[in-house]
């Protein structure tokens, strides 16, 4: 079936001017807050009930800021008080990826207009992969304007990959980016970071989706070629904390977890690599006077975040003996509420 130009052009309208909006309010206060004050009743009630219980600098914030906008609008006086005080009780969070009040507040000022841009991008992307007709082979990697652990992003992209890669990052890629209302397409050879056959349309011109499908076409069997053959790597984990034992919770719940619960969710943090893990030990008075314990200490924690993926495999031991074999199945996860908070999901493939 012929993709719908109408429909599609409409939807990549929708996304040109969403970016379009992002670049107003992204550096300039006075404008975010007229975002945040012209959110419609039903977002404001959307957004109170799902922060109301939040804790955390980043989402305390937006928990604030949700609960004054389910009553009235919010003035930019207070809201710089709210972030400012955030701010100064948790600096380590807010270094790099909370960097400004867009990045604090995204999730609030899309309210109104999530769900639009979820399903434009997921038109797209399903309309393009059928005019590919490829049987499955190829798939599509998609990074709306949420960004990196719902940090808002001035941009959007699809990559069309090779179903055989995990990611994007390891792939070629017929791909389609919008940012600040230009739309940008090509082949993109991420291995070498080479851009083909780019096409770019600025603000005031206008998108053909015909030019879009050549390129893609042209370049469609370099994604068919491109197969990958996955890697799997092996960890250990222990699985006590001095002399309390975490297995038998490990194993109910099939999971592997680790403590150092004072740092908190690094899905809020900014982490990017071991280093940071290091000012967070710091800042919690981790292992004061004793570098070398700290470092080796962050190094496993940085791993446990950060390198152990999905489908590696974990020996869960006490000393030298492994009690159990899994395999990963989910990304990090924080659990406040748990001993060793910082947990992902396995399967035990032997006990």
């Amino acid at each position: 079936m012929a993709i719908d130009h109408d429909k599609f052009n409409g939807e990549i309208k929708k996304l040109r001017d969403f970016s379009l909006q992002i670049e107003k309010t992204y550096e300039n206060k006075v404008e975010l807050v007229k975002q945040l004050n012209s959110l419609s009743t039903e977002s404001r009630t959307t957004l109170f009930n799902l922060y109301q219980h939040s804790e955390g600098p980043v989402k305390g914030i937006r928990k604030d800021v949700a609960n004054i906008l389910a009553h009235r609008n919010i003035q930019l006086q207070e809201l710089d008080s709210i972030i400012s005080r955030a701010v100064d009780e948790k600096p380590g969070a807010f270094k790099t990826m909370y960097k400004n009040w867009y990045n604090i507040l995204y999730m609030l000022l899309i309210a109104d207009f999530r769900t639009q841009m979820i399903n434009a991008i997921e038109f797209i992307s399903s309309s393009i992969i059928e005019e590919l007709k490829t049987n499955g082979k190829i798939v599509a990697r998609k990074f709306d304007f949420t960004g990196e652990r719902e940090t808002g992003s001035t941009r959007c992209w699809i990559a069309f990959i090779n179903h055989t890669h995990s990611n994007q990052t390891t792939a070629k890629q017929l791909f389609l980016n919008i940012e600040n209302g230009t739309i940008s397409f090509s082949f993109y050879d991420r291995p070498n970071d080479k851009m083909v056959d780019q096409k770019i349309i600025g603000q005031d011109e206008e998108f053909s989706l015909d030019d879009l499908i050549a390129v893609f076409q042209n370049h469609k069997n370099e994604i068919l070629e491109d197969t990958w053959i996955e890697t799997v790597n092996y960890w250990r984990i222990g699985t006590k904390d001095k002399s309390e034992s975490y297995w038998e919770e490990m194993k109910s719940e099939n999971k592997i977890c680790i403590g150092w619960s004072d740092i908190g969710d690094l899905s809020e943090a900014d982490i990017k690599n071991k280093k940071d893990i290091i000012h967070l030990l710091d800042e919690e008075g981790y292992y004061v006077g004793d570098n070398r314990t700290k470092s080796k200490k962050a190094g496993e924690i940085y791993n446990f975040y950060d390198k152990i993926k999905v489908g590696d495999i974990v020996l869960a031991q006490d000393g030298a003996t492994v009690l159990g074999i899994g395999r990963i199945l989910s990304e990090y996860d924080f659990n406040k509420n748990a001993g060793f908070p910082h947990q992902k999901q396995v399967e035990w493939l032997r006990l």
